[in-house]
């Protein structure tokens, strides 16, 4: 009896927070005209009274059961707390679930789009169930929220690295928090903070001097978060100084919009160990610049926070993204009315994601953009089985978009490989066979471009201070003016490091993008040209291998120095 009465306490405390967690997203829901069913007992969510009765094409009754419609249409038996019964704003009584929260469950909603939805959703043998929709329900939390989060993570790494350990997978990822703050939800400031945990110590050692050689610490094949720089030398390293770059790089998409604040990760991101923040240094410098701001001036969201996913009346899933806010972000603005409307938008050539529509708010512009399967920042990443001939073409695209931007005298100034999109991952040796369709690559987030007539930017016009994080030309940094289309080129290559083709001819192009020097750099034309040469003066079906990276060469140089097994990369298909 006592046995039962705690399981119904336990079942019913579990379901009550699984209730609370539905019910703080309702209005998301509603917004996007779904209304959530409510729960009546512990099994069931049941539809509100009225509802006028659709078919769907799905859910049928027998003849001889007519007087229990109710239980097939507008009753759901809820045994998963990520389902939830619901009814859509034109009557059809459907299935929410969650389907990923960040990057867990990524490769769940990959294959719903891949399987239940789009053409083949519709062939006889497939009978997998549609995915009608998606709806984005963006994090909530406040630059104040992740500030003191992240805060809290670098006294943790601060501590272990008082006691001689380093840590030596410092990933955002493993560190654990009880909840999330969710402040841009309320607009209020916290009363109570979430405690941040540091987990998974597997990789920790303990290093007395901080110094690690590269004989003691091999790169393992199965390791694949980003190394600092140091990391690639074969010496030896401060490896308090790579857990903080690994920690910070691991933010490397948030922006804070505080200059002085996004400063200081740019700063535990720096290339030179010797110039970068001790954890202890960077603990410190983030609590005086918090703790200089009052708490309501934190009560904003991330610059990452600017996109919300939505869905148009006719069905489309689009990106509604804030462009401009009175004057901020005009050039913006002009940017995309040049290349992302209008006939130029068109071009084959011109690769530029399409702006669908303008809506405007008082002195906010937002632009409404189609949504696009995903970026190429996992293009060669083990996990995707896209080959090498795969990567290339979607390279030859992406260098190809900017070749077009700049011919306008565009530059970019952020052409990172995240800031362009695909419609899908060709993965081609998941069936070795070369596709005989290709998807298209977009180049996304202009936010930062410029129209220059002269192609030349100086340190006046292009200050390094205004929280920019992620890595640029090194011309970019000497103070001096420099060709702006060629340093969209350098960071373009730059963020393919890692990769390696194993085709000579393909990897020469890559590297002298990444030329130290601008002047014998090519451009995005010259670049573009020179590797559609090698690409289609080859056979198709000799691309059809696995791509390397780069940490691959340094594990099998480890071994053979060591004189242990022949290092044998892990097979991708």
């Amino acid at each position: 009896m006592f046995a039962w009465l705690w399981l119904d306490i336990y079942t019913r405390s579990s379901i009550e927070d699984e209730d609370t967690i539905w019910e703080n997203t309702r209005t998301i829901f509603q917004d996007a005209n779904i209304d959530l069913w409510r729960r009546t007992d512990l099994c069931f969510q049941r539809a509100r009274k009225g509802e006028i009765i659709l078919s769907s094409g799905f859910a049928y009754i027998r003849s001889e059961r007519v007087d229990e419609w109710g239980l097939v249409t507008k009753v759901f038996n809820s045994q998963n707390g990520l389902c939830h019964g619901a009814t859509t704003a034109d009557g059809h009584s459907v299935i929410v679930r969650i389907i990923s929260i960040g990057d867990e469950g990524q490769n769940h909603l990959n294959v719903l789009r891949k399987i239940a939805c789009g053409n083949d959703s519709i062939l006889v043998d497939n009978h997998t169930i549609p995915l009608w929709r998606e709806v984005h329900f963006e994090d909530l939390n406040s630059v104040g929220d992740i500030l003191d989060m992240i805060l809290q993570a670098l006294e943790g790494l601060s501590f272990v690295h008082k006691l001689k350990i380093a840590h030596r997978d410092a990933d955002k990822a493993n560190f654990l928090v009880q909840w999330h703050p969710e402040s841009l939800a309320t607009m209020r400031v916290p009363l109570t903070r979430p405690r941040v945990y540091l987990t998974d110590f597997e990789r920790a050692s303990e290093v007395p001097t901080g110094i690690l050689s590269a004989g003691t610490d091999p790169l393992k094949d199965e390791y694949l978060r980003p190394i600092a720089p140091e990391l690639q030398s074969g010496g030896p390293y401060d490896v308090f100084k790579v857990d903080v770059w690994q920690f910070a790089d691991s933010f490397r998409d948030f922006r804070s919009t505080i200059p002085a604040i996004d400063e200081i990760f740019h700063a535990m991101r720096d290339d030179d160990p010797a110039t970068r923040l001790s954890s202890s240094e960077a603990r410190d410098r983030l609590a005086k610049a918090i703790h200089d701001r009052a708490p309501i001036d934190l009560l904003v969201p991330p610059e990452n926070g600017l996109c919300h996913g939505a869905t148009t009346v006719d069905g489309h899933s689009a990106v509604v993204r804030i462009i401009s806010i009175g004057d901020e972000g005009r050039n913006h603005l002009q940017v995309l009315r040049k290349i992302a409307r209008g006939s130029d938008s068109l071009l084959v050539d011109n690769h530029a994601v399409p702006l669908w529509r303008e809506v405007h708010f008082e002195d906010m512009v937002f632009g409404v953009f189609p949504f696009i399967g995903c970026d190429l920042f996992d293009i060669y990443a083990p996990w995707i089985k896209n080959s090498v001939g795969d990567i290339v073409d979607m390279i030859l695209q992406a260098i190809e978009g900017l070749s077009f931007v700049h011919n306008l005298k565009i530059a970019h100034r952020d052409a990172d490989r995240m800031n362009f999109l695909v419609q899908w991952y060709p993965e081609s040796l998941a069936n070795m066979r070369v596709p005989t369709i290709r998807p298209r690559v977009y180049l996304n987030d202009f936010e930062r471009a410029m129209e220059l007539p002269t192609g030349v930017l100086s340190a006046e016009t292009d200050p390094l201070n205004d929280g920019y994080m992620r890595i640029v030309a090194p011309e970019a940094r000497s103070g001096r003016p420099y060709d702006a289309f060629k340093a969209d080129v350098w960071q373009f290559a730059d963020s393919l490091w890692n990769f390696r083709s194993t085709v000579p001819a393909i990897d020469e192009v890559l590297a002298a993008m990444r030329d130290e020097s601008p002047s014998t750099r090519p451009s995005s034309m010259e670049a573009s040209d020179s590797l559609a040469s090698v690409l289609h003066s080859m056979v198709p079906n000799d691309l059809l291998i696995a791509p390397r990276l780069l940490v691959d060469y340094y594990v099998e140089h480890w071994h053979k120095v060591n004189g242990l097994e022949p290092y044998v990369t892990a097979p991708r298909a």
